[in-house]
């Protein structure tokens, strides 16, 4: 069990390049975080659909598991205020 407080790190997830800005990002962050970072840590939409699973509970499973994520993190961070970061915000606002 780690002790470092917990960071859900909002990232854009789309092209390779921020996919790999972000998981040297969380190399570094990890020096002093427990970091979740969603594309790493979680499911990409791609995964439960290659899997068979439908488009709408794919995306209630990946949303419930990432708003866990996000309820249990001591900090949130991100690189830019994105939509997808402005999203999870959205949620801990009103959850």
């Amino acid at each position: 069990m780690s002790d470092k407080p917990r960071l859900y790190m909002a990232a854009p997830l789309f092209p390779q390049a921020e996919r790999d800005f972000n998981l040297e990002l969380k190399r570094t962050l990890s020096a002093f975080f427990k970091v979740y970072l969603p594309q790493e840590d979680g499911e990409l939409l791609t995964d439960p659909l290659n899997d068979g699973d439908e488009p709408r509970q794919a995306m209630k499973q990946i949303f419930a598991a990432d708003l866990e994520a996000i309820q249990q993190a001591d900090f949130l961070d991100g690189r830019t205020i994105d939509e997808g970061a402005c999203g999870t915000w959205h949620c801990v606002w009103v959850g």
